[in-house]
């Protein structure tokens, strides 16, 4: 399961997703939470369980260089016919 601005889940739901992917962790199920959103994720899901920090890994993905974010604008927009 992909979820976008994950720290925006109301924390009744976020903390059912946290123990559905420890209990599929424990019982070998082909279930993954993949969350995205802001630099305080990890503090959201260990105040919605307290176990939290030890399930996930977390990535920190920064601004793309300048050139590739121009390239990731320009190339499909050239590709279509436009600039």
């Amino acid at each position: 399961m992909f979820v976008d601005e994950i720290q925006d889940l109301d924390r009744p739901l976020l903390a059912a997703l946290i123990v559905a992917q420890h209990r599929a962790n424990q019982e070998g199920w082909p279930f993954y939470l993949i969350g995205a959103g802001l630099p305080s994720v990890p503090a959201v899901l260990a105040e919605a369980r307290l176990y939290s920090e030890r399930l996930f890994l977390y990535r920190v993905i920064g601004p793309l260089p300048r050139e590739a974010a121009r390239r990731a604008l320009s190339d499909p927009a050239e590709k279509m016919g436009g600039s």
